[in-house]
């Protein structure tokens, strides 16, 4: 996989496309590769996993990943639905039980959890907003492009909520990770 990985890595002669490749092909390793090796529970799974993670910290030094199983990874997700408005809140310098996370945490769990094809539209967010947060934190203005999202889209979210609206929030809400996914992760389809 490193072999593969740097090979892919050379075909880039632009630093910034290089630089988003490095990062996609290291959520690909800690996000499936590993966790599939840790899967299988034979073993060699674990001394695997951990060989694959000192070739790709030895090849790749400044990127630190590191070997988890699904269900690590899985209820990590389950904690952080949230990621953009982590981030968002991140910026503001909000701690993870601020008001707004809170908030959009009991939204997920009390009412998109419960809807019709809300557990679908939980695991759509799980695969693309860690990599639109990656993303907007690599560029120089990630502050400010924070502050817009909250401006535009996690302030009035959070305000349908207060007044009910939970069905235009939820609407809302799968704008703007569309639009940020087109935004700023132009490799998602």
């Amino acid at each position: 996989m490193t072999a593969y990985a740097q090979e892919q890595l050379e075909q880039c002669t632009r630093k910034s496309k290089r630089e988003h490749l490095l990062m996609d092909l290291n959520m690909v390793m800690a996000v499936f590769v590993l966790p599939m090796v840790l899967e299988f529970h034979g073993e060699s799974s674990k001394p695997l996993s951990e060989c694959m993670v000192a070739s790709w910290k030895k090849q790749f030094p400044k990127n630190n990943i590191q070997a988890a199983d699904f269900s690590t990874i899985e209820a990590g997700f389950h904690k952080n639905w949230c990621y953009i408005t982590t981030a968002v809140c991140r910026t503001f310098g909000k701690p993870d039980d601020c008001y707004e996370l809170t908030t959009l945490r009991e939204y997920r769990d009390n009412y998109l959890a419960e809807s019709p094809g809300g557990e679908e539209l939980i695991l759509e967010y799980y695969d693309k907003a860690p990599s639109i947060v990656k993303h907007i934190d690599q560029q120089p203005d990630a502050a400010s492009i924070y502050r817009s999202i909250w401006d535009e889209w996690l302030s009035p979210c959070i305000s349908m909520i207060e007044d009910g609206r939970k069905e235009e929030c939820l609407e809302h809400y799968v704008d703007m990770v569309h639009t940020l996914q087109k935004e700023y992760f132009h490799s998602v389809k």
